[in-house]
């Protein structure tokens, strides 16, 4: 799955409504409806009940949600590990020494 349809069910349990998270995300309603079902069809199971005003979490969608949280902040932790080592603010210093081992006899 893309990142973005975990970004676009995070909006929609967010606000409880499939047309306010659209037009937050700058997309159609149907578009976003398209791609709840589609995420849906893919797992087998509803995320939302949409037969609830608001709507509302099921189960699945509970654990969606929860797992979606987890990997967008994964993602996130990710990019900031990767722009710190750019930046030179994070790696690895190798630092080599010599030993030298004297016998007396």
């Amino acid at each position: 799955m893309e990142l973005k349809q975990y970004q676009y069910v995070l909006k929609v349990a967010e606000l409880k409504s499939i047309t306010k998270a659209a037009e937050e995300l700058y997309i159609t309603q149907p578009s976003l409806s398209h791609y709840i079902a589609k995420i849906e069809e893919e797992l087998g199971a509803l995320i939302f009940n949409q037969g609830t005003t608001p709507i509302s979490l099921t189960p699945a969608g509970e654990v969606y949600i929860e797992t979606a949280k987890m990997i967008l902040g994964l993602d996130c932790r990710m990019k900031e590990n990767i722009r710190d080592i750019v930046d030179s603010r994070k790696g690895v210093i190798t630092i080599g020494m010599a030993f030298v081992t004297y016998l007396f006899g």
